[in-house]
């Protein structure tokens, strides 16, 4: 009797050893969440630090200029579902400024509507809307504010001039894999509502928010995109051992065009 249970007790410890060991040795699913992505073009170096909550929501982005600190976005949900995200300004004064703000509208559990503007005066204000009713086809369309036109743009006697503040510029919309091919890799920001933001000092400071609905959407990573000017950008991935990129070199075949390198990193 007393053989027997010293066996079993051996087998109770060989299971859990065992079971303590795959755990260990197998990647979970938050070490495959995207962590930061860092750029690097000519002398300046870029780090967006990426931040969840228990839930696995993105609640905020930190984004640095050779390791200073510039912006700051925090992402607000409701019942899981993104509704807005607000991008603050790192002053040299330990201040914040509120500069840019985007709002999130869906149609049952789909993305509909993502609305950005800067803060406070709202002069730059646009949307991309976003239609399904093609089926495997996703189409956008981009949609500025009036008040953001300058008049040579406006179309008097168009429909939405007297029954919208909004006006379709062309093109007046885009499927969302236009001109662009997509490797067979896992995209690490696939549904994670991450702003991206330009920030750059020259004569006057300038900060500007988009969405990249691309990264959004698609389960795969951009690989070559002609743009509206004609350039033709092409990107290079090196892959983990899990399939996701840890580095993305891009080059476009105008002559002012840089090379562009992003890494990536993953993690808790």
């Amino acid at each position: 009797m007393r053989t027997l249970q010293v066996l079993t007790l051996v087998l109770t410890v060989l299971i859990g050893t065992s079971l303590s060991s795959c755990k260990k040795d197998n990647p979970q699913k938050s070490q495959h969440r995207i962590k930061s992505i860092t750029t690097v073009e000519a002398e300046v170096s870029r780090k967006t630090e990426f931040y969840f909550d228990d839930k696995g929501l993105l609640k905020q982005t930190r984004q640095y200029k050779n390791g200073s600190i510039e912006v700051y976005t925090d992402y607000e949900y409701s019942a899981g579902k993104i509704t807005a995200a607000k991008t603050y300004e790192q002053l040299t004064d330990g201040a914040v400024r509120l500069c840019a703000q985007a709002n999130f509208s869906h149609e049952g559990d789909r993305l509909s509507r993502v609305e950005i503007s800067d803060v406070p005066a709202a002069l730059k204000k646009f949307a991309y809307v976003f239609d399904y009713s093609l089926g495997d086809t996703l189409r956008v369309t981009r949609r500025v504010h009036r008040n953001g036109i300058p008049d040579y743009w406006t179309h008097p006697g168009s429909e939405e001039d007297d029954s919208s503040e909004w006006m379709t510029l062309p093109p007046l919309a885009a499927d969302i894999k236009q001109d662009c091919i997509f490797d067979d890799k896992q995209n690490p920001l696939q549904g994670i509502p991450v702003l991206s933001v330009t920030y750059s000092v020259g004569v006057f400071k300038q900060i500007s928010c988009d969405f990249d609905y691309r990264a959004f959407f698609l389960p795969n990573n951009l690989t070559s995109q002609k743009m509206d000017w004609g350039e033709l950008r092409t990107s290079q991935y090196s892959y983990n051992a899990v399939g996701l990129p840890v580095k993305r070199v891009t080059t476009g075949n105008a002559a002012t065009a840089s090379r562009l390198e992003v890494m990536f990193d993953y993690g808790e």
